[in-house]
């Protein structure tokens, strides 16, 4: 193997190969599989397997690890945990439950091994690169795949190279290196990028703070972020007993990077990130004074025995503010019992703090220390992170759609719907400077103020905020189509079936939340709620501002009666659409029981089934239903969720 990055070395291994290119999708063999409470076996695996008829590939291979929901603090947390907990005995797989953040647990329990492919139902499973394994998350889906076979699809990323020059100063750490990077390179500018961190600072790092960076990799949108194995690491793997097999693999000299990036660590300063996006970093002088609500020392980037013991140096003898909130989280039970032997607990104690079990509860925002209605920041962070897997996901469908050829749809893309190519060209030049788009699809803006906010986004306080999350989504839009030359646009989706499948599962995970998942359904993009009493001409001014913001396609409509009887007033509302809306429609009934004649509104029963008024048949195959659910008006027998918001439909006339 000559020329490659470590990702390509990695993933060469992983595929057994000699060599791989870059951009080359390769089926890996996994080393390690790790799920958590949150996104493990509860969500499509266990089903998954069950339906596949097939086991666990090698338990050997596989670790569960209950985190975001312990301990819980509702009976839909614990449920997850049991579930979780009887499903990972039930298969004999490693589980691990009450022990801090599984990245932590992992790394204390020996799975990340120089060389592995490790992959995880979490974000930061990138934290593995801490010791020269290729670290990555994957979702559910993949990981049903990985679960029944071993193997995944991956593609081999480009990589960066951040050099840290020098040493760093005084009351400076390495989460001060991964905010700088975060600044440097922005919340999505690695997406799907293998950074590799190297230099005097990083070799001069223990494992502890090694942890921390490779861990932040992903807030950059990073697929993998590695660190040179050496003797720190191996040490650090011998004293926890580790017995597992390693390969030690470090870039060639002559690797091709797609970016370098070389600091000074000596004249970084602490780094603060500010609110609402983690790239929004500066100099801690640049803050010095601005009000806190809550201090939270913890989690897997910030709770270990190095961060606990730089904490108790600074506040021995010292008392928290009157009134600020103090939490401290150990990274796991290991890293308690040390802080507690040494005393850093009680001195943390007598500042002020409150000792937290080892989770990620406060982080997830689900348990022990959330902030209270009202307060945005954890949304807004929340927002940046799926922003970057959002784009991450529409680049790979790109990816695919760079290999496909004129001869996959003649009508398409030689005879003129889409283009004029020759017989077997590339369409990859038409995805590029405008002649196409592809677009960031949401739905349900009017659920997500009524959380944030506790009111409906036609209110005060909710349509600012409502608007604040499109602008967000369009800029994101808007700088994808600067960075790549891709025509990213922002879609208001109707989403007929995943409206209920989002839904769905958002209640499974969160319980019953008034007017977001007890509905059964989520709506349609900035919709106004479909129960909401707003007149049609209110209803189409309010949606038209947020038609201007999504560029890439958008509809509104209202419910109106039959108006055979009052055209004149049914031209009114065509004028006013004309005049005051981009693209707008209305919604009247087409209905007809092939049984009884009835040609009026077929209604919806308590059971949620179809039912004519006047004979009660409920026979789906003789009654004809018509009603507009995205674009176009319908006649196909809607999912429970699109049925339940036909269902609440107010008339807007």
């Amino acid at each position: 193997m000559s020329n490659m990055t470590f990702a390509q070395k990695a993933l060469a291994r992983a595929a057994g190969k000699d060599y791989v290119e870059i951009g080359e999708i390769v089926n890996a063999n996994v080393d390690v599989a790790m799920m958590d409470d949150i996104l493990g076996p509860r969500i499509e695996i266990a089903e998954g397997l069950k339906e596949l008829g097939v086991g666990v590939w090698d338990k050997s291979k596989v670790v569960v690890i209950s985190d975001h929901y312990t301990p819980p603090c509702e009976i839909k947390q614990a449920e997850a945990v049991k579930f979780t907990k009887d499903w990972s005995l039930d298969h004999g797989v490693d589980y691990h439950e009450y022990e801090g953040p599984c990245h932590q647990v992992l790394a204390e329990a020996c799975y990340n091994q120089p060389g592995a492919l490790v992959v995880g139902t979490d974000s930061h499973t990138c934290m593995s690169g801490a010791f020269g394994a290729f670290g990555t998350g994957i979702g559910s889906t993949e990981m049903l795949g990985v679960a029944a076979t071993g193997q995944i699809w991956l593609k081999v990323p480009e990589s960066f190279r951040i050099e840290w020059r020098n040493t760093l100063g005084k009351g400076v750490f390495a989460k001060d290196m991964a905010l700088f990077d975060c600044r440097t390179i922005g919340h999505s500018g690695a997406t799907y990028k293998a950074l590799e961190y190297c230099g005097e600072a990083v070799s001069e790092l223990s494992m502890d703070e090694r942890m921390a960076i490779s861990n932040m990799s992903v807030e950059m949108g990073a697929k993998a972020g590695y660190i040179p194995p050496d003797e720190k690491t191996l040490e650090y793997l011998r004293a926890h007993g580790s017995s597992r097999p390693y390969v030690l693999l470090y870039p060639d000299g002559d690797a091709v990077y797609e970016r370098s990036y070389v600091h000074d660590a000596a004249a970084l300063a602490p780094q603060v990130a500010c609110p609402h996006h983690v790239d929004n970093v500066h100099d801690v002088t640049q803050v010095a004074g601005a009000p806190l609500t809550q201090v939270y020392i913890g989690s897997c980037t910030g709770g270990r025995l190095s961060d606990l013991r730089a904490a108790a140096h600074v506040l021995k003898g010292r008392k928290a503010a009157k009134g600020l909130r103090f939490l401290v989280s150990p990274a796991s039970r290991e890293v308690y019992r040390a802080a507690m032997a040494e005393g850093l607990l009680d001195i943390l104690t007598d500042a002020g703090a409150v000792i937290v079990a080892p989770s990620c509860g406060l982080c997830l925002g689900a348990h022990t220390g959330i902030l209270a209605g009202g307060d945005e920041e954890k949304f807004w962070a929340l927002l940046e992170e799926r922003l970057s897997l959002c784009f991450e996901a529409i680049m790979c469908r790109h990816d695919a759609l760079k290999k496909v050829r004129s001869d996959s749809s003649p009508i398409h893309w030689q005879y003129g719907a889409i283009a004029r190519l020759p017989k077997g060209a590339s369409i990859e030049p038409l995805l590029y400077g405008g002649y196409s788009s592809i677009s960031l699809g949401y739905i349900g803006l009017y659920e997500v103020t009524k959380l944030v906010k506790g009111v409906s986004h036609t209110q005060e306080g909710g349509s600012e905020f409502a608007l604040a999350v499109m602008n967000r989504l369009r800029r994101a839009c808007d700088d994808w189509k600067a960075e790549t030359n891709i025509g990213f646009a922002l879609y208001g989706t109707p989403a007929e079936s995943l409206c209920y499948r989002f839904a769905r599962i958002d209640k499974e995970r969160f319980g019953t939340i008034p007017d977001v998942t007890d509905k059964g359904y989520y709506t349609n993009s900035y919709h106004v709620d479909v129960r909401e009493k707003i007149d049609a001409f209110d209803k189409f001014t309010f949606e038209s501002q947020f038609q201007k913001i999504s560029t890439g396609g958008c509809i509104s409509y209202v419910e109106i009666p039959n108006m055979r009887h009052n055209l004149e007033a049914l031209k009114d509302v065509v004028r006013f659409i004309y005049d005051n809306i981009q693209y707008a429609e209305f919604n009247t009934k087409s209905d007809y029981c092939q049984c009884c004649g009835f040609d009026g509104e077929i209604e919806i029963n308590e059971e949620f089934q179809w039912e004519c008024p006047v004979c009660h048949n409920t026979d789906q195959s003789k009654m004809n239903v018509t009603r507009r659910t995205c674009g176009y008006l319908g006649e196909n027998f809607w999912n429970e969720g699109k049925t339940k918001e036909i269902a609440c439909r107010v008339l807007h006339l």
